[in-house]
């Protein structure tokens, strides 16, 4: 999808590369590749970013944590709700893609959401 945006506005397909998941290691030289990197896109958990950053000699822009959401339809069953928020933070609470913000639709909130709230605080989710 990228490369046909890419494309679709006259610009080089291979121009944006995503780098697969195998280690720091890259990331790290990467990060000091000024020859070969114009700009890059770092996500990753508050200490690997700030690793990584302290180092770099290319510019990076951070997508780090802070930026996920949780939206609970009013179509959700109670459990299906529970379940997914509690997913979304308990197994690793500072990972990049843990949520931060919980959006609820009005009616399924004057439903459930005091039992949620109850049982996500129950669990040492703090809210």
């Amino acid at each position: 999808m990228v490369r046909q945006a890419l494309a679709a506005e006259g610009l080089p397909e291979d121009c944006v590369q995503l780098v697969p998941d195998e280690g720091y290691e890259i990331t790290y030289w990467l990060s000091r590749a000024e020859r070969e990197v114009a700009l890059m896109i770092l996500r990753g958990g508050y200490n690997a970013i700030a690793d990584v950053r302290r180092n770099a000699t290319v510019p990076i822009l951070v997508a780090g944590p802070g930026n996920c959401h949780v939206y609970i339809d009013e179509s959700a069953s109670y459990q299906m709700a529970l379940d997914i928020t509690r997913n979304s933070k308990v197994p690793r609470p500072l990972a990049c893609n843990a949520a931060e913000t919980l959006l609820v639709h009005e009616r399924w909130a004057s439903q459930h959401l005091g039992n949620l709230l109850a049982q996500l605080s129950g669990d040492g989710i703090e809210l």
